[in-house]
């Protein structure tokens, strides 16, 4: 993961990203290499507080959708369980809870997320009945451990629609084997055919070689009190 202090995404990076992304309530989200933790965050809060964090039109510079398709899967209302007063109540949620997963092979990197979000829950930032988020210290290829994991809800953890990735061209090389593995996600369609989901994947900074992108975006922001342009970039896998 970038270093925190030199190369921490921008929030308004994040708030277009998500954007970008099309995120909605019931996606699944990963940060792979996630650091501190401050894009599940962000990300949550977007969930959380939607009128809130939008990005202005004046931080977005441009808007390059090639042929962005949008995200209309439906999800049925989902199973909680209220453990405030420690019963296993079941109620359906009119909302299904959107996941947000970090991945974080350092010890100390993912430790430092996990406080991070446990103090967002805990001053209220985040709402547990709208967002599961958490880190899991693994190695990102290790796609079978990272499955073997469960949410808080102790469901296993879903299988991803977005994927959040802020790496250098040799780090995306490196790790389009394990997201192409994730791409093979398939759900049983209503009529009980096969359909593909596109698992949507959002890089900064750095194009995948060899994809060709659904939509691009330059977001103006500061980074270390330093001006500059950060360009993301969407792709489809599927």
């Amino acid at each position: 993961a970038p270093r925190k202090k030199l190369w921490s995404t921008p929030d308004k990076v994040i708030d277009t990203a998500f954007r970008l992304s099309s995120c909605s309530p019931g996606d699944s989200v990963w940060d792979i290499g996630c650091g501190d933790g401050r894009v599940l965050i962000r990300m949550a809060l977007q969930i959380c507080h939607p009128t809130k964090l939008a990005p202005s039109a004046s931080e977005v510079l441009e808007v390059d959708s090639i042929s962005k398709k949008t995200h209309e899967a439906s999800f049925p209302g989902e199973i909680r369980y209220d453990d405030s007063d420690n019963s296993a109540t079941c109620q359906q949620s009119a909302v299904p809870v959107t996941n947000f997963v970090g991945i974080e092979i350092d010890p100390d990197r993912a430790l430092e997320a996990s406080e991070n979000i446990q103090g967002a829950y805990c001053d209220g930032s985040l709402d547990r009945n709208l967002v599961d988020v958490q880190v899991h210290c693994r190695n990102a290829l290790d796609i079978d451990e990272i499955f073997d994991q469960r949410t808080a809800q102790g469901s296993l953890i879903p299988h991803p629609t977005i994927v959040f990735l802020y790496l250098i061209p040799r780090g995306l090389r490196k790790i389009r084997p394990f997201i192409l593995k994730l791409a093979r996600l398939r759900v049983a369609g209503m009529d009980g055919s096969e359909i593909v989901v596109p698992l949507r994947v959002v890089t900064y900074m750095s194009e995948f070689e060899g994809e060709e992108a659904v939509g691009r975006e330059r977001c103006a922001s500061k980074l270390e009190n330093l001006g500059g342009i950060w360009p993301l970039y969407l792709y489809h896998f599927s």
